[in-house]
């Protein structure tokens, strides 16, 4: 649907997410529940400048509060907390 006539379009996204073992559908991703998804390396010291974006986030933190989108999927990563969540890892 057009943004205000300002010719900007918007996509409305539903996710389920369902846990890996029994295919359960959950009401919220657990990364978005406890705040651990949104920096590719959430190891890095110091935490900022990232230089890649988390998947699940799509954007690249370079503050607390300023991010841009990622230029390329060259740019993303899938965090170690977002690859548990989905059991790529254990």
């Amino acid at each position: 649907m057009p943004d205000g006539g300002g010719g900007i379009t918007r996509v409305r996204m539903f996710e389920l997410y369902r846990t890996g073992d029994e295919n359960t559908q959950l009401q919220h991703s657990l990364g978005l529940q406890k705040g651990l998804i949104g920096l590719a390396n959430p190891s890095q010291s110091p935490l900022f400048l990232q230089l890649r974006a988390e998947v699940m986030a799509g954007r690249i933190p370079r503050s607390a509060k300023c991010s841009e989108m990622a230029t390329s999927p060259g740019h993303v990563v899938i965090n170690p907390y977002t690859a548990t969540e989905i059991n790529w890892i254990k």
